[in-house]
């Protein structure tokens, strides 16, 4: 019989113990193939197939295989020296820089990381000690709130990606071994422990894995480690940073510890339903962590249900993380701070009725802007096929919240590379006007799509908002350079 209880969570979340505390080694000594000695200090976290140690220099750590079969183990050696020869440049991930040579009993590796990072898990755990003491979301505020969570997944997911781009699975992706900024107002996430990539699938190491994050194909020995059970280790990670819980065993406990066991084995080799299946409630969400439609929006709501209901048991209709980065860096856009400053202050998800998700309070209109993005194809002839139109609606939108300026760009909005092209315009919301102002190299036009009075902006225009009557806009954009472009971008507003 499964009982129900907010006090227990999978993925060791007994957070009240685990965050202030180490696991202590005992201190040794290892030196590398350059000689130089390491004193290891403590245990920062542990995989399954090995620990990470921090050491006596900081932010310099040492891998060491925990594994006491010498093959396997001259195996994962080899591989580690592989994975030093290969081009892992432009990814955020810890790469081994030394062999441990001494003593000859231990097989390991050095990595050197960024200063100023913690485990993710820490972030996870503050949000679960504030959830179970008194059900406050003071936690989930204090590191970041909704806005940082997706932000530092739409980051990992760019991260992956690329990995995945050049062929290459992670294997192993836990919370044991991605890194993040400590301040709540930094972004960076790194990976570390990265002795598992590899190309396309690896059968090898016992389909060594971590309980509650490998794919059910590898925990049912069916599959090695692929790209496919990233993505699967990616949304349960993804899903526990949004609402402290796991997608298919929430909070459970059972009568006795066998009881307990046996579901968790039927969790993680894809026997039971995910907490939010609509088809089969046998496992359904017992109401505990947060709630999952408070922290995603219909696209990334459709993701988890299409990686852990038909990609169960079919891994290569799981989105892949080039459709994660994608949808997260939609919704990043789509963020509004909720005007609430003193009782909530939150971002959620940008929603017609301009209602907090997290408060329920109405939302000023005036302070926030939806940009819909569309394209506008040039080469279009009326008179050649009267029954199209020019307008290409890419169901692509921006929100500038009040006093943000953002930055308009010429490649596709919401493609990987969209950040780093040429800036084309500037869009700035006050408590006074929408500023727009163009950048060198654009022509923007400004048309009021109800009688379509246009106004070209050289340098910088701005409507009030006394003016403002509800009127749609239409901001059309050209990146003047030597390429000859089919379309050209509009950005459309109401104001």
């Amino acid at each position: 019989m499964i009982k129900r209880s907010r006090s227990f969570q999978e993925g060791n979340m007994n957070a009240k113990t685990d965050q202030k505390k180490r696991k202590k080694t005992g201190n040794r000594d290892a030196i590398d193939n350059l000689g130089q000695r390491y004193r290891l200090t403590g245990a920062l976290g542990e995989g399954g197939q090995g620990k990470v140690c921090l050491t006596n220099f900081p932010n310099v750590l040492v891998k060491v295989r925990t594994s006491k079969n010498l093959e396997q183990n001259k195996e994962w050696l080899r591989h580690v020296k592989w994975l030093m020869r290969q081009d892992l440049e432009q990814l955020q991930i810890a790469r081994p820089v030394s062999i441990i040579k001494k003593p000859k009993s231990v097989f390991g590796y050095v990595l050197q990381l960024m200063d100023g990072l913690e485990p993710i898990k820490e972030m996870i755990e503050k949000t679960h000690i504030s959830l179970c003491e008194d059900g406050s979301m003071e936690g989930f505020s204090a590191t970041g709130g909704l806005k940082r969570r997706v932000y530092l997944l739409k980051e990992l997911a760019k991260n992956l990606n690329k990995l995945h781009s050049r062929g290459m699975a992670y294997g192993d992706l836990s919370l044991e071994n991605i890194f993040i900024s400590q301040s709540a107002d930094d972004h960076q996430v790194w990976l570390i422990d990265c002795d598992n990539i590899c190309f396309s699938e690896r059968e090898g190491h016992g389909h060594i894995h971590t309980p509650g994050y490998a794919a059910p194909e590898v925990v049912r020995q069916e599959s090695g480690v692929n790209i496919a059970t990233d993505c699967w280790s990616f949304a349960v990670i993804a899903m526990q940073l949004l609402t402290d819980n796991h997608p298919f065993t929430s909070s459970f406990f059972c009568d006795d510890a066998e009881d307990t066991e046996r579901v968790l084995e039927q969790a993680h080799s894809g026997e039971l339903p995910w907490i939010y299946d609509e088809s089969d409630d046998s496992n359904c969400w017992d109401e505990s962590g947060i709630p999952l439609e408070l922290v995603t929006n219909n696209k990334t709501f459709t993701l988890f249900e299409r990686c852990f209901s038909t990609g169960k048991n079919q891994p290569y209709q799981r989105p892949s993380m080039a459709e994660w980065q994608d949808i997260l860096d939609q919704s990043y856009s789509r963020l509004v701070i909720c005007e609430n400053s003193q009782d909530c202050g939150s971002h959620y998800f940008y929603n017609d009725k301009h209602v907090c998700d997290f408060c329920d309070s109405e939302q000023v209109l005036n302070h926030s802007l939806k940009l819909d993005y569309f394209f506008y194809n040039d080469e279009f002839d009326k008179n050649e096929d009267p029954e199209t139109s020019p307008w290409i609606n890419t169901d692509y939108s921006q929100l500038v919240n009040l006093d943000q300026t953002i930055d308009l760009h010429l490649n596709p909005a919401g493609s990987e590379h969209y950040h780093e092209s040429p800036r084309l315009c500037s869009i700035e919301l006050t408590a006074k006007a929408l500023r727009i102002l163009p950048q060198n190299k654009s022509k923007v036009l400004m048309i009021r799509s109800s009688d379509q009075k246009t106004l070209e902006i050289k340098r910088q225009a701005s409507l009030k908002q006394e003016v403002k009557k509800g009127e749609q806009f239409e901001l059309h954009i050209w990146y003047c350079d030597s390429t000859n472009r089919p379309a050209h971008i509009v950005w459309k507003f109401t104001w």
